[in-house]
């Protein structure tokens, strides 16, 4: 992921709206860069997604 915050966002959302209920069976992580972390956390976080947030 090699966005600025707002990309970092956006993209996350869609992340997160795609992988809703589609793959029970699949770990997915996002690994944003530092910048990003907490953007894309809070994101995950709203969304209580079952995604892992990495770095």
């Amino acid at each position: 992921m090699n966005k600025n915050t707002v990309e970092a966002a956006m993209l996350s959302q869609g992340i997160c709206n795609r992988f809703y209920n589609d793959y029970d069976n699949v770990e997915t992580v996002l690994c944003p860069p530092f910048i990003s972390l907490k953007t894309v956390a809070t994101v995950l976080d709203y969304d209580k997604a079952d995604i892992a947030l990495g770095a």
